[in-house]
C-alpha cells in the first residue's frame, strides 16, 4: 500500500505542472500528495473547459489546509478534490476577481452608483449585505462565476453549485442575492463595462 501510495505522489509530481496556456503555472507549496492532487485537478479544469482568457492569472500557488483566495497570488486550498465542479466555480471566483481589479475605475463608478441606488436595483439589499465596497464587487465577482458556471456546466449544475454557494460559502448572503436579482447586477456589469472576456 506504501508502495503505491508513494508511487503515485511519484507520478504526481513527475507530471507536468502547466495548464492550458504556457503562461499559467500551477506550483504547490509543500508537494505533499493533497496539493500534488490539486495541482492535477486545476490543470485538468482549465484544460477540460477551455477557460481561454477566463485564466486572468499567471500563476496559481496550490496550499494544503489554506483558504482559497484571490490576492497576492490566486491560492487554491485542497478541500474540493473530490468535485471539480465545486474546485472549478472557487476557481473562476478568484480568476474573476482578478479580473474586476484590473477595471478599477469602471468597478469604482459601477460600485458608487450601486451604493446611490442600491435598494431600487436590489430591495432590501442594504439590510442584507454591509454598505462597502468589498461586498459591492463580490456581487459582481460572484455573478460572473454564476455566468460562467451556467456556460460551462449547464443550469442543473448551476443550481447544484449555487445551493453549495448559498449555505457554505463564507459569503452566502452575497451568493444567495446573485440568483435573484442576476438582471439588475448585469445591468450594472453592462451599463459600467466590467464585462466578462470572451473565453
Amino acid at each position: 500500500m506504501r508502495k503505491t501510495v508513494f508511487s503515485l505522489l511519484a507520478f504526481l509530481l513527475a507530471a507536468p505542472l502547466f495548464a492550458q496556456q504556457d503562461s499559467l503555472k500551477v506550483t504547490m507549496q509543500s508537494g505533499n500528495l493533497r496539493e500534488a492532487m490539486a495541482n492535477r485537478q486545476v490543470v485538468r479544469v482549465v484544460h477540460d473547459y477551455t477557460l481561454g482568457n477566463w485564466i486572468i492569472t499567471p500563476k496559481i500557488l496550490i496550499k494544503d489546509g489554506a483558504k482559497s483566495r484571490s490576492f497576492p497570488v490566486l491560492t487554491m486550498g485542497t478541500g474540493l478534490l473530490e468535485d471539480d465542479h465545486k474546485a472549478l466555480a472557487v476557481l473562476l471566483y478568484h480568476e474573476f476577481d482578478w479580473h474586476l481589479q484590473s477595471r478599477d475605475q469602471q468597478l469604482s463608478r459601477a460600485i458608487e452608483d450601486l451604493i446611490k441606488r442600491a435598494d431600487q436595483l436590489i430591495p432590501g439589499i442594504t439590510e442584507t449585505l454591509p454598505n462597502d465596497s468589498t461586498n459591492w464587487r463580490r456581487l459582481f465577482v460572484c455573478a460572473f462565476e454564476y455566468t460562467a458556471i451556467l456556460e460551462l456546466l449547464g443550469e442543473t449544475e448551476l443550481n447544484r453549485i449555487m445551493e453549495w454557494r448559498t449555505t457554505e460559502s463564507p459569503i452566502k448572503s452575497v451568493y444567495a442575492l446573485v440568483q435573484p436579482y442576476y438582471d439588475q447586477i448585469m445591468n450594472q456589469v453592462v451599463r459600467f463595462r466590467l464585462d466578462l472576456p470572451r473565453r
